[in-house]
């Protein structure tokens, strides 16, 4: 009995536990799949969150993209765009009738190497606007982009208008391809060397066309005449010699024909100024070439040459004299007739002993008069000089300007003080033992609103001698007053014999401007309508070598006589000096204006300087012929270049996605 209870006792005993290790055994299986689950999970998690940085920086890259492109091509356009608003006035147009127009002017707009330099203003101004859009994206990302440029081929010329008066136009459009390359960099905004950085790259490869429009606008409108004063030419011949070429010399200031200019290799000719003609073609060395601006030897242009309508010679013939007596030189009221009878002279003049000419064979007496209806103040525009004239000095007292002028054995002085402060000025005449002076001075009134002293010296007859005072120690002393503004009109011919210069100097003796030149205000013009200017040296009114300087405004003309006889020696500018040689320098310092070239004797180098205050007519001396202009309706082609953004486009040929 006991045996067995024992061994019952022991089989319980090896049983006991098994539910503690069945326990733990499920603990450390669940344990294990807990553990895996949680790897599992926080894997996913860094997957999920490295593609999410990843994807951040890629999104930047393409937004790179994107804006980059648009940069890119908003500032080509634009640059494009400024250069051809700054071009537009500067280009020709048109060329010359009937020729094509010059495509290159356009194509360069669009060809400058500029536009396409990794420093240019389009790539330049292109990164700087992308590089403003990077900052915005702030903790979402940034980017940052490369650009390059490259023009493709050349640029295709669009449709060409119809010529408009027998002018050809130019290209409606043109346009230009340019092929781009885009290459983006972005990241998720994580400083770099954080492992939480993520980068992403893209590139864009496209094309960006461009068309550039033009368009010509023609406006007709009805101009009145236009008057210029002749002064406005540095030298104008209406005739040029048949059988004639220029001399040698140097030509400022505007040169023109009314017919077509001759050269000749062997003298030296240099025009620093637009040189204009109007027959088609000119003569070198005897054969004809078309008009063109080409350098020859002998034969130097420094501005243009062109072909032009005819200049108009003056209608205003002889008006100086009306001038004498009222200021303008224009018929009025008063004066019906541009010709003053012998009533109105004898009216209206008063001589040295203020009393009015006397008359014979039914016009005035031979003498010299000033003009004053009541014989106390001056009344007129100048001096009035009935005869030949043997002599006339001008010269400078302080600031009064002096005529001498001698008629046979007769000497008459005229003293003009100009106005000062509140004083109006005087006019004295002395002649012999007589004398008058007159209050004010000879007025210039052809401008209704600025009326100012002016003269007009007009002689019924020819100017035997006019000159400066005599020379001393080699030199010429001045001959016209700083506020002096005169025109000596002769109704024949006028023979200078010295110097004749101004207080003032415009230019210096080589041509140069002189210090305060453009605000000189004294001013001498010489015209005759029926012979000749001849500059005749005397030693005792010119420097060494008989050289002459004269600053004036020539007019010259004399066309009934040239139109009687061509070959006649008369309507032009002539030298003549038996003493002179080669060390004769002849200058005139103004402008040169007539009906024909005249042969020049006896000298060693003749300057035609322009007086630069002459140009476009806008200053002359007073009462000075005139020529008329654009009588009647003028068309007028203006050309503008328009470019809009609507004519730029992109296309984009490849795109590729780099992720790193």
């Amino acid at each position: 009995m006991a045996t067995r209870e024992r061994g019952f006792a022991n089989q319980t005993t090896t049983e006991r536990g098994i539910a503690l290790v069945t326990a733990l055994m499920a603990l450390l299986l669940l344990t294990g799949i807990g553990l895996t689950i949680a790897l599992s999970a926080t894997t996913e998690t860094a997957v999920s969150a490295n593609y999410r940085r990843t994807e951040q920086a890629f999104f930047a890259a393409d937004a790179g993209i994107g804006v980059a492109r648009n940069a890119i091509r908003e500032a080509l356009n634009q640059v494009i765009q400024t250069n051809a608003a700054a071009a537009a006035p500067n280009i020709t147009f048109p060329t010359s009738t009937g020729q094509p127009f010059d495509d290159s002017q356009l194509t360069t707009l669009l060809t400058n190497p500029s536009l396409t330099a990794a420093n240019g203003a389009p790539i330049t101004n292109a990164l700087a606007a992308t590089n403003a859009r990077a900052a915005a994206l702030g903790n979402n990302g940034n980017f940052n982009v490369t650009i390059t440029l490259a023009p493709v081929g050349t640029p295709i010329i669009g449709t060409r208008p119809a010529p408009i008066n027998g002018i050809a136009q130019p290209p409606s459009t043109i346009t230009m391809r340019y092929a781009y390359t885009i290459t983006s960099t972005g990241n998720n905004n994580v400083a770099a060397g954080n492992p939480y950085r993520a980068t992403a790259q893209a590139t864009e490869q496209g094309i960006i066309n461009i068309t550039l429009n033009t368009t010509v606008n023609q406006n007709s409108t009805s101009n009145p005449t236009i008057t210029r004063a002749f002064s406005a030419y540095g030298t104008f011949l209406s005739r040029f010699p048949q059988n004639s070429v220029w001399a040698s010399g140097t030509f400022s200031g505007p040169v023109h024909t009314n017919q077509r200019f001759r050269y000749g290799s062997g003298n030296a000719v240099i025009f620093k100024d637009a040189v204009t003609q109007v027959g088609p073609t000119y003569d070198y060395n005897g054969t004809a070439y078309n008009v063109s601006n080409t350098n020859r030897p002998g034969l130097t242009f420094q501005s243009t040459y062109a072909v032009v309508p005819p200049v108009p010679l003056p209608t205003n013939v002889y008006a100086q004299e009306l001038a004498v007596l009222n200021s303008t030189g224009l018929p009025d009221s008063t004066f019906i007739s541009p010709q003053p009878t012998t009533a109105q002279l004898v009216a209206n003049l008063k001589r040295a002993n203020n009393t009015p000419p006397s008359t014979s064979g039914g016009s005035i007496s031979n003498g010299v008069y000033v003009p004053s209806a009541d014989g106390v103040k001056i009344t007129g525009g100048g001096i009035y000089v009935k005869g030949t004239v043997d002599e006339m000095t001008l010269s400078i007292s302080g600031s009064s300007q002096i005529y001498t002028i001698r008629q046979g054995s007769t000497t008459t002085t005229i003293t003009i003080t100009p106005p000062s402060g509140n004083s109006p000025g005087s006019t004295k005449i002395a002649s012999g033992s007589s004398s008058t002076t007159f209050q004010g001075v000879p007025m210039d009134k052809t401008d209704p609103n600025n009326h100012k002293p002016g003269v007009s010296l007009f002689v019924n007859g020819n100017i035997k001698a006019l000159h400066g005072p005599a020379a001393s120690g080699g030199s010429t002393p001045p001959a016209i007053a700083a506020q002096t503004g005169v025109t000596i009109t002769s109704t024949g011919d006028i023979t200078v014999t010295g110097d004749l210069k101004y207080q003032q100097p415009v230019l210096n003796i080589d041509g140069t401007l002189a210090t305060n030149g453009m605000s000189a205000t004294n001013v001498l013009g010489l015209f005759t309508n029926s012979g000749k200017i001849s500059w005749t040296p005397n030693p005792t009114y010119t420097s060494s070598n008989y050289s002459m300087t004269v600053d004036a405004a020539m007019v010259v003309f004399n066309e009934p006589a040239l139109n009687a006889d061509p070959n006649a020696l008369t309507g032009g500018w002539t030298t003549n000096c038996q003493e002179c040689n080669s060390s004769t320098v002849i200058t005139l310092r103004g402008s040169r204006v007539a009906s024909k070239g005249l042969p020049i004797y006896g000298y060693g180098k003749v300057n035609r300087f322009f007086d630069p205050r002459f140009a476009n007519g806008a200053f002359a001396p007073p009462f000075f012929p005139v020529t008329q202009l654009q009588n009647g309706t003028t068309t007028t082609t203006t050309f503008s270049l328009a470019l809009s953004t609507s004519n730029v486009s992109t296309e984009s040929n490849t795109w590729q996605r780099i992720t790193n």
